[in-house]
């Protein structure tokens, strides 16, 4: 019968971590990543107290809501959230106000880096701005 410490309570004793010999030559990084973690002065019986809620316990829902990230509101967005313009457009429209447009520029940012050239005038770079502000055919439009 193994009588090694089993739960993470097994392995503190006096509020320190102890970690038996023959664990420390099987995982030898294991006591410089227990001694990162800060010991707690209150016991809770080795179960995890989720201080956010009054029952200590973690719903789902609550977990969601603690991870979700809440998202700016960005006062173009409504603009473009609307009835009268095609999915298709408003797409766009957010790819370019996101960033998200697959320029030249911008995939040379995310590391791809080739000869840059309009595939429209053969002039200059391309970027959203050029396309869609310098490039002469937008600027008739």
């Amino acid at each position: 019968m193994n009588s090694s410490p089993q739960l993470v309570h097994e392995f503190i004793v006096h509020r320190f971590w102890s970690i038996t010999l023959d664990l420390q030559i099987q995982i030898p990084l294991l006591k410089n990543l227990m001694q990162q973690v800060t010991i707690s002065i209150s016991a809770h019986d080795g179960r995890l107290v989720w201080t956010h809620t009054t029952s200590g316990k973690l719903p789902s829902k609550e977990a969601f809501h603690f991870k979700k990230q809440h998202q700016l509101k960005i006062p173009w967005t409504k603009c473009i959230s609307n009835r009268d313009i095609r999915p298709s457009k408003a797409t766009l429209v957010w790819r370019v106000m996101l960033r998200k447009l697959p320029t030249d520029d911008i995939l040379a940012q995310r590391g791809c880096y080739f000869p840059s050239n309009c595939s429209l005038c053969q002039t200059c770079a391309e970027t959203s701005l050029h396309l869609f502000f310098d490039y002469s055919y937008s600027l008739k439009i």
